[in-house]
């Protein structure tokens, strides 16, 4: 009697398929009893059309390919529409910004920053387009140039007097296209190279690289 095997032995292999199929495991305690596997599952799957209808719309990206043909066959096109097309950018492809309804009737329109292809498009876009709604039948090339030389020279001024206001250089103010700066007479040639230097940066950082020469007029006590 002390060899016989456990009851729970002679139980499992004493056990039919059938029931075998029913329970997953021999329970060791009442709270271990595990619920019987069915033999079958009814789930409820919804018609194919209708998993159609409910899966959400895959995003349709707008074409950035400009269709030539259809451009040129037309007589008169709008000005934005003519800047788009030099810039190589789709007209078709660019969205009107929601608040468009702000901006006065005439005026250029109001388009979605993110509709452009990237950042640079869309500033070279308005840039462009600033350009030509200034210009008219009368307006001089001469004119067209200045406009850029007027708003790269203000960007060089305005990084110069940051960069030498941040450096510690008394910055008096800006004149015209040069720097009115102070420092004390035994200083002021140090300071003066070092803001010479500071406005090469600034005009670097505008130009992509190139340095525009400077020029120097000191006046020290008692001069004025």
């Amino acid at each position: 009697m002390d060899n016989v095997p456990p009851k729970k032995v002679a139980a499992r292999g004493s056990r039919s398929p059938e029931s075998a199929a029913d329970i997953q495991r021999t329970p060791t305690n009442s709270s271990d009893v595990e619920r019987p596997i069915p033999s079958r599952l009814s789930l409820h799957v919804p018609p194919a059309q209708y998993r159609e209808v409910h899966r959400p719309a895959a995003p349709h990206p707008t074409p950035r390919q400009i269709n030539w043909a259809a451009w040129t066959a037309l007589s008169t096109v709008e000005l934005w529409h003519a800047v788009a097309l030099v810039l190589d950018i789709n007209p078709d492809s660019l969205r009107t910004s929601p608040d468009a309804w702000t901006v006065e009737v005439g005026l250029k329109p109001l388009l979605e920053r993110s509709s452009f292809p990237s950042q640079e498009t869309y500033k070279s876009f308005n840039e462009a387009l600033t350009h030509a709604e200034r210009a008219t039948g009368d307006t001089r090339p001469t004119s067209l140039l200045n406009h850029p030389m007027q708003s790269h020279g203000a960007e060089m001024l305005r990084l110069a007097c940051s960069f030498t206001t941040e450096a510690g250089i008394a910055v008096c103010a800006p004149v015209h296209d040069a720097l009115l700066i102070e420092a004390a007479d035994d200083d002021i040639d140090a300071v003066v190279t070092k803001a010479r230097l500071l406005m090469g940066r600034a005009s670097r950082i505008t130009l992509g690289g190139v340095e525009v020469r400077t020029d120097v007029e000191l006046v020290r006590y008692p001069g004025r």
